[in-house]
């Protein structure tokens, strides 16, 4: 519960707090907000890597109850982490310095309280290295509900500060970074506080260099780290390139539609958490034809929950997005979250194929289909953005169509030994829950009213359920066939 809690609180909280931030201080300076919380947010994805090695060193030394390799493995940890921190803060300075050459926009370089957050946002990433290493530690004590309950506890109380600001009208972009920044700071505290309480009062009789850690992490997390390094720059870099091209009041409410998005999308993704370690189970023990069916059932289930989630957010985007951020955005902002809607409910089955591909033992697949889906992403965004502005940096994401069809073909004909036809009808099938507004426009239906959109959702999910469990009905049929020849 705990663990589900520390996924859902900030993504929830955020959405909260967005309207309150807006209100207070405006479009343009909540644009630069989210470029922050982008920034800040990246960080942690680009350490999962360090923190799943740290995770497994600990683990690997505790079964094997030397405490002074327990040691080792913890100070190297730190040592590596704070390299890391090091590391990503010196980047983020380059590419901020090159942003700011590049951008037609200076708003991010004036003022000089801007100077002083960028500086609190370094310390931020630098901390972010050591938290992601003592994370690693926590959870190779295998003490996950700790890590949790104090992630739940620092990101309730962050978010509450911040949104009493708003409420009091003295919320700004470095107000919000230097509670960010306290925030950090009293994660490691908890942290070190924590794991004090492992009785670890042995000090290591030599203190070695953190070049064996560092070659396991290499061997261990490479291309993890790559995937989510390519990840984040796909992710995030539609918004830098509507900064640097429009300005950026145009991020805004892109941020604030996208956030709903990657909300229902991450919320998805753990539910589907479970599927992946009964991949691993089922491939390890060579049972094919109950690894197919367990694959395309969470396929199934993927689709199915993306209609459920999504769909009605498609549907009643305009009243969402009055009721949500009021009168004060711009009146197509609507579009914004329909387009992100559309391509998250097609691309929402994507989760299966990444945890097939790992449980199976393609990990580098995943890597370069990660990188290769950026680099598509990234240009389109970079051609389509200037031209229909933040819908463009939206639409931009469907590139990865074609790579994503001929992955599912490759799977189905590789790994699952089946026909083809099924990767491309999984991609197809989400489609169908946007057909009752192309239906209702070819037949002149009114669109507006709140009938015709609660019909026109509720017929959208109907035939995205038929088609998929006929889809999946079938798709078991053929395994069955392929057996018994």
């Amino acid at each position: 519960m705990w663990s589900g809690l520390a996924f859902a609180v900030g993504p929830i909280a955020q959405i909260v707090l967005i309207p309150q931030i807006i209100k207070s201080v405006g479009i343009d300076a909540f644009g630069m907000w989210s470029l922050f919380i982008a920034i800040v947010a990246s960080s942690g994805i680009i350490l999962n890597g360090l923190c799943d090695s740290v995770v497994r060193g600990v683990t690997i030394e505790r079964s094997r109850k030397k405490l002074g390799n327990v040691h080792q493995t913890i100070s190297d940890a730190l040592q590596t982490g704070l390299i890391f921190g090091v590391l990503i803060a010196s980047l983020f300075l380059i590419v901020l310095a090159i942003y700011l050459h590049l951008s037609t926009s200076n708003s991010l370089a004036d003022g000089e309280s801007h100077i002083f957050t960028v500086l609190s946002t370094s310390i931020i990433l630098l901390i972010r290295g050591i938290q992601s290493a003592l994370e690693g530690i926590i959870k190779g004590f295998e003490r996950y509900d700790l890590e949790a309950k104090s992630t739940v506890q620092i990101s309730i109380l962050t978010h509450l500060l911040i949104y009493t600001l708003a409420r009091l009208g003295h919320f700004s972009l470095f107000a919000g970074s230097v509670v960010y920044c306290a925030s950090s700071i009293f994660t490691i505290l908890l942290y070190l506080v924590i794991v004090r309480r492992f009785n670890l009062n042995k000090t290591p009789a030599k203190t070695q260099t953190t070049q064996r850690f560092f070659r396991d992490f290499i061997s261990y997390s490479s291309f993890a780290t790559i995937q989510n390094v390519a990840g984040v720059i796909m992710l995030q870099s539609d918004r830098f390139i509507l900064s640097s091209s429009l300005g950026t009041g145009a991020v805004g409410v892109y941020s604030a539609c996208l956030q709903v998005g990657q909300t229902a999308f991450g919320l998805i993704a753990k539910v589907l958490g479970f599927s992946f370690p009964k991949l691993i189970t089922l491939f390890a023990s060579e049972k094919r034809s109950e690894s197919n069916r367990f694959y395309w059932r969470t396929v199934t289930i993927s689709i199915i929950l993306s209609s459920i989630v999504l769909s009605p957010m498609y549907y009643f985007s305009q009243d969402i997005i009055y009721l949500w951020l009021g009168s004060s955005v711009p009146a197509n902002s609507y579009q914004i979250l329909e387009a992100f809607c559309f391509v998250y409910a097609v691309t929402i089955s994507s989760i299966a194929t990444s945890q097939l591909l790992s449980s199976t033992g393609f990990i580098r697949v995943n890597s370069i289909v990660s990188v290769i889906s950026t680099i598509l992403v990234v240009i389109s965004g970079i051609i389509l953005i200037p031209r229909l502005g933040p819908i463009g940096g939206a639409y931009a994401r469907i590139a990865t169509l074609p790579l994503m069809i001929i992955v599912r073909i490759w799977i189905a004909n590789t790994i699952l030994s089946q026909s083809s036809i099924w990767g491309i009808l999984s991609i197809l099938i989400p489609c169908f829950a946007f057909i009752p507004r192309a239906l209702w426009a070819l037949l002149n239906v009114e669109t507006a009213s709140l009938h015709s959109k609660l019909a026109q959702s509720v017929i959208g999910l109907l035939l995205v359920a038929i088609t998929s469990l006929t889809f999946h009905h079938f798709v078991n049929r053929d395994k069955r066939i392929a057996l018994s020849c």
